[in-house]
């Protein structure tokens, strides 16, 4: 569980990078689609880049230890002092406590918005507006739409303003609910970060401006529709859940309306995403070390590794293999992973004549490099002897 924490604080860094370049080189550019794109995509590598681990392989020399510490390639216990063991309070427990009642109460959220939509859907009268379906609410309500369904209250209906249908068909045409959806479910995972709801507040944003360029591509006068949102900012709150006729960016809006439309140049600008990316891939990759240990004389007919194969230090226990084995069993801490003797059956054509394996079968050769090469019996039992 610990592990998941620290992989939300990682898509929290990351989503609260993107949103910072985001608000530096496009939130105020009139590109509402790319804008749109970026967001979205930013948001779902924010979730995906953590997981994407580059391995760096590198061989690492291990400095000659301590021979006192080793014996026969076993490490025996020294005289640094154990620590006493302390109860301490459960912080990782407490932390996770709290983020998962914090995750439990967003989720609730959401499906309760979510049941409160269906139900103004459901108990919504069907009626046909220039060919638009529309669900008429007797309630006074927002007007707003949520994936296929508009809902309107009666007086909105019976007004006759056109510029609501357009909008809220407009939002459904662009798939904004589905988007909705999802930033409020990636919400629900990183109510701690700021930058997450930021980003689906500017999202909802771009909704709206993306709504209001359809109704005034379709031939709407630009004042006139500006009036009408006026004059609508006074009505009702609506539903979090769906895409509203916001009245709380109405300036936001009228002031988009008015503005030019970005450059195609200007569009350059949402580059920043690949440096980014290339940044993170970076921050999370790791290093796979290969270790290649020195070689010690302990005044023997062969000089001996400072630790076991597969070890990065003396200390550590490193995989056991059999005579001719070159894949290895690991410790579990209780037993090995596989059964391994000296007695195993080699074939006459894995040893030279010397009693050595030939490298093929030899797992020191094969892990740590031709210098190397797994000790006869011979040499194990004068290493014993002496």
């Amino acid at each position: 569980m610990l592990a998941f924490l620290i992989y939300e604080l990682k898509v929290a860094a990351i989503l609260a990078a993107f949103y910072l370049c985001f608000k530096c080189f496009l939130s105020r550019e009139k590109m509402h689609r790319t804008n749109r794109i970026v967001l979205v995509l930013t948001s779902i590598l924010s979730f995906i880049l953590p997981l994407c681990i580059v391995t760096i392989h590198m061989n690492v020399m291990i400095p000659e230890q301590s021979m006192e510490h080793i014996v026969n390639g076993t490490v025996i216990q020294t005289s640094e002092a154990i620590m006493e063991h302390k109860d301490v309070f459960p912080w990782v427990l407490l932390v996770e406590s709290i983020y998962w009642i914090g995750v439990s109460l967003v989720l609730s959220g959401i499906l309760i918005g979510i049941a409160r939509v269906i139900k103004v859907i459901k108990h919504g009268e069907k009626r046909m507006k220039n060919g638009v379906e529309v669900r008429v609410s007797d309630n006074k309500i927002s007007p707003f739409s949520w994936m296929k369904w508009i809902v309107l209250s009666k007086d909105d209906f019976e007004s006759g303003n056109q510029y609501i249908i357009q909008h809220e068909t407009a939002h459904i045409e662009l798939g904004h609910s589905i988007e909705v959806l999802l930033f409020d479910m990636m919400s629900a995972f990183q109510w701690f970060n700021p930058a997450m709801w930021l980003m689906k507040r500017d999202l909802r944003a771009i909704h709206e401006y993306e709504a209001d360029d359809a109704v005034l591509s379709s031939g709407a006068d630009i004042k006139d529709y500006q009036y009408s949102l006026i004059r609508k900012a006074v009505c009702t709150s609506g539903y979090s859940i769906a895409n509203n006729f916001n009245k709380s960016i109405i300036k936001n809006r009228i002031t988009m309306m008015s503005k030019e439309k970005a450059s195609r140049m200007r569009l350059l600008k949402a580059i920043y995403v690949l440096p980014l990316v290339c940044i993170v891939l970076a921050l999370n990759a790791s290093c796979s070390s290969s270790t290649s240990p020195e070689m010690v004389d302990l005044g023997l007919s062969v000089k001996w590794a400072t630790c076991n194969l597969n070890a990065e230090k003396p200390e550590d226990t490193g995989s056991f293999f059999s005579w001719g084995d070159v894949k290895g069993q690991t410790w579990d801490g209780s037993q090995w992973s596989e059964s391994g003797f000296w007695e195993n059956n080699v074939p006459s054509y894995e040893v030279d004549g010397q009693g050595n394996l030939k490298p093929e079968y030899d797992a020191a050769h094969k892990i740590l490099g031709s210098s190397w090469r797994m000790p006869t019996k011979t040499e194990i039992q004068e290493l014993i002897d002496n």
